[in-house]
């Protein structure tokens, strides 16, 4: 729908977030969190803060930020999401749900960077809709042990999805299927003829075979007919034997409250299944008696269900989410925003015995909730801004006889003082020292947060009220303003494509080309001069003018700058320490204004290109010849790099911050895919640890043993308090820094080289055809009619941009079209070869001028301009590129690592572009417009 451009086109993504989970989806060491909001799926995962790593005590979790490394909109409203390990497979798979029945299992596929469809369902034929018109609402769960997947489809049938043993392989492909067996419906009328009006279904915990718990109302009712018909839910359990395809009724439990909402499943060691109603909550186990307590006053006349008063709490769970912390303890959040965390109390047999409730915060309306490994918790919501939030435990203030403060003796609860029992009782409920359970409290601290506009109320255009009168528009500047949110959450939001920027002075400069802002020696000796210019170099056709920049801007007389000649370019090297000038025939060092070295430049033409790779110089003559320029100590040393010059049209030098440039294999990713089936082994060491709970419960006599806790938890949180998990770890200490080239070729073809030894490491075929993926596996497809030589690539820049300068994304220039591609790790490549490949981003920027009744279009891009493609740093904070031409654009990536293009077309077009940090102009920039004005 959203590509449907002659009906409508979305202005800009979904926001809310609707469903979200938490599943070890790409792999590399670490999980993710998938979020999806309308048509809209993403995909983030948690990195910690670097102010947080440096300061956080040992075993403690640091604070975290949300960043995003994939985007899908999709072309339908993702009704269900969940995530299996299917057989054979090292990473969790996607199960996508849309309307009318549809279902898509997808992986993450390392070597194109992408989701893949491993098989599509349909389930709404019109014997499955029974007459419906309508899909009410699709659930889908899936096994917590990854054997099969429910689909509850037109609230009639329930579709059950098994998943095989093992993956096959397709022949004729050699595509990798999925390990899925033939899915088959269940008719609800066959199990029960009164089984109708689902209101939830889910998996429960501990059983053999997949195990299916269905809340359903046989005989509707609302409040005003309780005096005549109350209790009507109930609820089923059925277990699947998939592979025989029967499934028998287990358990069954009639004259539940009429409020009942959904089903939460108690998680191992408990087992069970709690049940959300409007004014209580329920525990049932097929094993143990049922247990509830009244949340407020209006059970007394709404249901015949034994209750419990809660002692101080008034509540109701109505549009509340759940999700569990432990294993008996889960969050609440209610629909003012408010959190409980609600203890269950269990004796020495498992059974909940008692409720307790506390409130810890006050947060935002929720729509999902998902647990984020032990220590994060994610409130997704379609009301306001989603939330990400540390759970940290209270520290106990002292102790108290002894014990804690924190646990407390349960011998109030419904067996009353249990010095009162027989010796029979004893053996059934177990001893008082077999009740007592500790009371855990929670911390709940914001780490981020993502910012959401919907729902939207009134809208609004106009112009905007502050606007610089330096600038010349061509067109009207509009911006939108909404009313979004709901109740405490809504806002007044604005909306605004373009860059505004504040322009403090304009002064015209006729004859200027290019400029060049550079640092001081002296720009670290002090607080207040850190990353401050100290120095503005314009170039002319045959001159450079020097200014310096301070409390005001003056020319210097006398430097060690070459003026009498033209800047190819000119920046910092040895660490911001030195000033290196590019001219036509000479490259100068310089140590603030004092010329250090100049080195003589002959390459049988003048220079015409270069580009500077901190320590490292390469430039470019005329003629195409490429020397290696690089600092030794105090002195520059050149050098010519055996490379294939032959048919070269481009050389440029990057400096890779990210540590994605190496033929290694991290530890923390080899640890993580090694051969095997995980699917497999997990369910044996599930089922061996139930066998050994078993034997214990029979046969151990301590109290330990009858509490024992879960496996996967507990040993996360040990080896998080022996030692950092691996994913902190890496961040910790952050790779260091690496310079490489970067060679054109009229072919098409991008070579990677490191430097300073010019070896290539890597081809990128297909880059000027804009093919999807780059690698080295990349093959030309055959495609009739194609010219035998590409466009050729006229600018080509590297920036490293995100969280820590991790995220590489590579830019080009090809004939009058800009193409974006974003590196990403790709650990499946053959040894020795780099484990990197380049992903095509889709993006809307168009470079030549506008077509204007007025003036005539330029089409293609000149001949000798100066370069468009501009690297800034630390604009109001931003790392990124610059696009400089007839339609300017920035070029960035968000603090959540999605990449953003906003244009600046607001001054006309721009000649040439500097980032600028400046007492007068702090986190600034300089631009030259078309009328050859400098502004600031």
């Amino acid at each position: 729908m959203s590509a449907m451009y002659s009906i409508h086109k979305t202005m800009h993504p979904p926001t809310g977030i609707e469903l979200s989970l938490y599943c070890n989806l790409m792999g590399q060491g670490d999980k993710q969190l998938v979020v999806a909001g309308s048509n809209m799926l993403k995909v983030f995962r948690l990195v910690p803060e670097t102010e947080e790593l440096q300061s956080t005590e040992k075993g403690e979790c640091p604070k975290t930020r949300l960043e995003c490394l994939l985007s899908f909109p999709l072309f339908g409203r993702v009704a269900a999401l969940a995530s299996a390990l299917l057989p054979g497979s090292r990473r969790d798979s996607l199960l996508v749900g849309f309307d009318e029945g549809k279902l898509s299992i997808c992986e993450y596929d390392p070597l194109r960077h992408d989701l893949t469809t491993v098989s599509m369902h349909m389930f709404e034929e019109d014997e499955l809709r029974g007459g419906a018109t309508e899909t009410i609402g699709m659930q889908m769960r899936v096994d917590p042990e990854s054997r099969c997947a429910a689909i509850l489809v037109f609230g009639k049938r329930i579709a059950i999805l098994p998943f095989g043993r093992e993956a096959s392989v397709d022949e004729e492909t050699g595509a990798r299927r999925a390990p899925l067996l033939p899915s088959y419906v269940i008719n609800l009328r066959e199990l029960d003829e009164k089984l109708c009006n689902v209101a939830d279904l889910q998996f429960l915990h501990g059983y053999y075979e997949p195990t299916l718990a269905i809340l359903y109302e046989p005989i509707k009712t609302f409040s005003g007919r309780l005096a005549v018909r109350r209790d009507t839910y109930q609820l089923v359990a059925i277990s699947l034997n998939v592979e025989q395809r029967v499934h028998p009724v287990i358990w069954t439990v009639t004259h539940l409250p009429f409020d009942c909402l959904r089903i939460a499943p108690v998680p191992r060691p408990i087992g069970g299944a709690l049940v959300l109603a409007v004014n209580c909550l329920l525990y049932l186990n097929q094993s143990v008696p049922t247990y509830g307590v009244s949340l407020n006053t209006l059970t007394e006349t709404s249901t015949r269900f034994p209750l419990k008063p809660a002692e101080g709490v008034k509540m109701s769970l109505d549009c509340a989410q759940s999700v569990f912390v432990t294993s008996d303890q889960l969050v609440v959040s209610l629909r003012t925003g408010e959190l409980y965390v609600v203890t269950l109390v269990a004796d020495s047999m498992r059974s909940v015995r008692d409720f307790n409730f506390e409130r810890a915060a006050s947060s935002v309306l929720t729509s999902c909730m998902t647990m984020c490994g032990d220590n994060y918790l994610f409130l997704g919501s379609r009301l306001g801004n989603s939330l990400l939030l540390r759970v940290q435990e209270k520290k106990a203030a002292g102790e108290r006889d002894g014990e804690p403060f924190g646990k407390r003796r349960r011998t109030d609860g419904p067996l009353g003082n249990v010095e009162n029992l027989d010796l029979e009782e004893l053996e059934v409920y177990g001893s008082e020292d077999m009740t007592q359970t500790q009371m855990k409290q929670y911390t709940f601290e914001v780490c981020d947060s993502i910012l959401n506009l919907s729902p939207c109320g009134q809208l609004s255009m106009g112009q905007p009220a502050f606007l610089s009168e330096e600038f010349t528009l061509e067109d009207p500047d509009i911006e939108l303003i909404t009313t979004s949110g709901h109740g405490k959450n809504g806002a007044l939001s604005v909306l605004q494509r373009s860059v505004r920027p504040q322009v403090v002075t304009t002064f015209p400069l006729p004859g200027c080309l290019d400029m060049w802002t550079v640092l001081g020696a002296d720009s670290g000796s002090s607080s207040s001069s850190v990353d401050q210019h100290a120095f503005l170099l314009l170039s002319r056709a045959d001159s450079t003018m020097v200014l310096q920049t301070g409390e005001a801007i003056n020319e210097l007389d006398k430097s060690g700058f070459q003026t009498a000649e033209r800047t190819v370019v000119a920046g910092n090297l040895g660490s911001r320490k030195y000033i290196v000038q590019v001219t036509t025939s000479s490259v100068l060092l310089l140590s603030g204004s004092v010329l250090v070295h100049s080195l003589s430049v002959s390459l049988g033409s003048p220079l015409v290109a270069a580009s500077i790779a901190d320590p490292y110089v390469v430039v470019t003559s005329e003629s195409g010849q490429v020397a290696l320029v690089s600092l030794s100590g105090d002195r520059l040393r050149l050098s010519v790099p055996n490379v294939e010059t032959e048919d070269l049209t481009l050389a440029t030098a990057f400096v890779d911050r990210s540590g994605l440039f190496t033929p290694t294999v991290p530890s923390y990713v080899r640890d993580t895919e090694e051969p095997g089936d995980l699917s497999a082994e997990r369910l044996q060491r599930q089922r061996q640890q139930e066998l050994d709970e078993e034997d214990e419960m029979l046969y151990g006599d301590s109290v330990a043993s009858m509490f024992p806790a879960p496996p996967a938890a507990d040993s996360e949180k040990s080896a998080g308090a022996e030692g950092e998990p691996p994913s902190w770890k890496r961040w910790r200490e952050p790779p260091s820094a690496s310079a490489w080239l970067l060679l054109a070729y009229g072919s098409g073809d991008v070579s990677l080289c490191s430097l300073p030894d010019c070896r290539p490491l890597l081809v990128l075929r297909g880059l000027a055809q804009g093919w999807t993926v780059l690698g080295h596996d990349s093959v030309p497809p055959p495609v009739e009619g194609e010219s035998a030589r590409p466009a050729p690539i006229r600018e080509l820049a590297i920036t490293c941009m995100g969280h820590m300068l991790s995220r590489p994304v590579l830019t080009a220039v090809v004939a009058d079209q800009l193409l974006i591609y974003e590196a990403f790790p790709c650990y499946g490549l053959p040894e020795g070869q780099l484990k990197v490949k380049f992903r095509r981003v889709s993006h809307d920027v168009i470079i030549r001028s506008r077509k204007s009744k007025t003036r005539p279009s330029s089409d293609t891009v000149e001949q000798g301009t100066p370069l468009l493609l501009r690297e800034f740093h630390n604009v109001a904070g931003f790392h990124g590129l610059f696009l400089c031409g007839p339609n300017p654009h920035w070029i960035l990536m968000t603090s959540r690592g999605e990449l953003r293009f906003h244009p600046m077309t607001i001054d006309g077009r721009l000649k040439s572009f500097a980032s600028f940090n400046n007492v007068n102009c702090p986190q600034g920039f300089l631009y030259f417009n078309k009328e050859l004005a400098l502004a600031r």
